[in-house]
């Protein structure tokens, strides 16, 4: 797994919805003030105006900027952005006045659905709230988001195919008609390294390239046949060479990348790590893409239902707490660290994990 999008503190996206609150205010009070200051339908016409454009701005921020660039001003001055749960692009105007309307529905009945709302968005491992459950949206910090394309740019060039029944080995090369008078060659036979040469009229064909043509009146000696049975070809040509080599290489490196590491279970459980694996009482499989799930029995309570992810990058396993509700702890020897959500922590052979009451050592092999 590449890098997950980290998403965005509730700090961070209060203060954004406050920055935009407060430019819809600014209009507000100055439609207000015209109302005032200017007398008679002057002052009450300019004052519906700018109404309206209150209403206009602040469709334009939170539905038309959200939705075609992920954010409205206040999360541009925060840094923060809203995307896709899945694609992280921008999740459209629809899904925008989706979304807005579901928190304007729960802000407006009264404040209790509203801090429900923020109470569920704290607890959520990924800072979802009902509104952004609708529109499956996430707000991540910028510059995180992630799209989920494949590589690009890697096609390697095949060679042209060799001519049937010669050698993979055999380099192509054109045809060239013989001068006149002279007879082209029989093609050699496929078990045998002499080829033969034909003569016209006393004219002998010219050897093959690098060969010496014997002087007149001496017999060359006898060419010693190759064997019938054929031989293991040590070069593989030009086909493996530009083709299957690389294939080769980037299958041994992704085998060596996940080979070794072990994470270990009290009750003696053995986990391989080859890849994303969400650990926790009950882990969502859908948070990460193509990862794995290893639910850990906690009588107790004290670990989050996703708790914590493992990957492997680069032949090193490491360690991430997924905003957990008592963390995660790293014991390395006499020293311990508790590490920060979503921070991937390099892991080491003899590492102890420790996930709520639950410990989980790591194993390293050769």
């Amino acid at each position: 797994m590449n890098a997950e999008a980290t998403t965005a503190g509730l700090g961070q996206r209060l203060v954004a919805r406050v920055i935009d609150w407060l430019c819809v205010l600014v209009i507000i009070a100055a439609a207000q003030a015209v109302s005032v200051l200017v007398d008679g339908a002057v002052g009450t016409t300019i004052g519906l105006l700018l109404y309206a454009f209150a209403v206009g701005f602040t469709l334009y921020n939170q539905v038309v900027r959200v939705g075609r660039q992920g954010g409205s001003l206040g999360k541009m001055v925060l840094s923060v952005r809203v995307v896709d749960e899945r694609t992280r692009e921008p999740i459209g105007i629809g899904r925008a006045l989706a979304r807005e309307l579901v928190l304007g529905l729960l802000a407006g009945i009264c404040l209790v659905p509203a801090l429900v709302n923020l109470v569920v968005a704290a607890k959520d491992p990924r800072r979802q709230g009902w509104h952004d459950k609708a529109a499956a949206s996430l707000v991540v910090r910028a510059g995180e988001q992630r799209s989920e394309g494949g590589e690009s740019g890697r096609q390697a060039a095949s060679p042209p195919s060799p001519a049937t029944g010669a050698s993979p080995s055999t380099p192509y090369a054109p045809t060239i008609p013989p001068p006149p008078g002279v007879s082209a060659p029989p093609a050699p036979e496929p078990s045998v390294d002499e080829p033969s040469a034909a003569t016209t009229s006393g004219t002998t064909a010219p050897p093959p390239s690098g060969m010496v043509a014997p002087p007149p009146g001496v017999t060359p000696p006898p060419v010693q046949q190759a064997s019938s049975t054929p031989q293991p070809q040590t070069d593989t040509g030009p086909v493996e060479e530009t083709v299957m080599r690389p294939v080769a290489q980037k299958r041994a490196a992704a085998e060596s990348a996940g080979r070794g590491w072990t994470v270990i279970a009290p009750d003696g459980a053995r986990h391989v790590i080859d890849g994303p694996v969400l650990l926790g009482r009950d882990p969502d499989p859908t948070l990460v893409h193509d990862a794995r799930v290893w639910s850990i029995d906690d009588p107790q309570l004290t670990m989050s239902k996703t708790h914590a992810l493992l990957g492997i990058e680069e032949g090193v396993a490491w360690v991430e707490d997924w905003a957990s509700t008592n963390g995660v702890a790293l014991h390395r020897g006499e020293a311990q660290l508790v590490l920060e959500p979503h921070a991937r922590t390099p892991l080491r052979d003899g590492d102890v994990i420790e996930l709520g009451a639950c410990l989980v050592s790591v194993e390293a092999g050769e």
